[in-house]
């Protein structure tokens, strides 16, 4: 017979996360509240924890609700997409605002992290952060919709870590970074903004190869809460590793043959100059 869980609660989830080394850093945090099993409070619990013990957390808020229709004169190639048969956009799409929720994908945690109250959050419409403490508003204003990873770029300046809280490495925007200063452009997406005008953005492309770089990384404290395990990694690791991997084998992170994102982005991304 298997023993039900003991719910974890907000003194729990602070100790681990204290284990993990966490105390006072600044850091990205990627997480599935799933993976802990029963929480007390759920993930605005383990949102709490982490402000309690983190200086500053950062979590990738996107949203792909607002994505629009590419124009028909604008559609670059190796843009990691098929323009003819792929849906990548809405014909009556929403302005992106700061109140909207996160994509499903990204996960409760990340949602109640950018409704914490104090809580920052970026402009840019398909690809936005949130950060919560004391440099948050380093890491979320001022930026350019053409520079997507900026909060990253910011965050690795300052040492920080990437925090996987049941996660692996396909939930790892840092490495989009590691691949952006690898010679990779973002690619080329659209989207609808509050003026009523389509603008042109750039976001990262896929991730589903990412775990091919864990042999790569170095410097990893692990520990667990409940049953997720929880990794704190310095953001320097994963870039120096990304960048390396990437400069053997162009094709290491590459999911699948047939995925059109990885396809391109060996190809070095979008092939135009325009900025965005």
């Amino acid at each position: 017979m298997v023993e039900p869980q003991t719910e974890l609660g907000r003194r729990e989830l602070i100790a681990g996360l204290r284990a993990a080394g966490l105390a006072d850093r600044r850091c990205i945090v990627h997480a599935s509240l799933r993976g802990f099993g029963q929480v007390a409070g759920g993930a605005a619990t383990v949102a709490e924890a982490l402000c309690a013990v983190a200086r500053t957390v950062v979590v990738p808020t996107f949203t792909h609700a607002p994505a629009a229709i590419p124009p028909p004169e604008d559609r670059p190639a190796r843009n990691g997409c098929d323009y003819e048969r792929d849906r990548l956009g809405d014909a009556h799409p929403t302005p992106f605002t700061p109140d909207q929720p996160v994509a499903r994908d990204i996960g409760a945690i990340a949602e109640a992290l950018r409704g914490m109250p104090g809580a920052r959050r970026s402009d840019h419409p398909l690809s936005s952060f949130a950060a919560v403490g004391a440099d948050a508003a380093r890491y979320v204003t001022d930026y350019a919709w053409d520079a997507p990873m900026t909060p990253i770029a910011r965050l690795a300046e300052d040492g920080g870590d990437v925090v996987h809280l049941a996660t692996d490495y396909t939930s790892c925007t840092t490495v989009h970074y590691g691949e952006q200063l690898a010679g990779r452009k973002p690619f080329i997406r659209w989207a609808l903004v509050a003026s009523g005008g389509v603008q042109r953005v750039r976001v990262g492309g896929c991730s589903q190869g990412f775990n091919a770089l864990a042999p790569w990384i170095k410097g990893i404290v692990e520990t667990h809460i409940g049953r997720a395990r929880v990794r704190r990694v310095p953001m320097a690791a994963i870039i120096t590793a990304t960048r390396a991997v990437l400069a053997d084998d162009p094709r290491a992170l590459v999911c699948d043959p047939a995925c059109a994102r990885c396809r391109d982005a060996v190809l070095g991304g979008p092939e135009e100059n325009d900025e965005c």
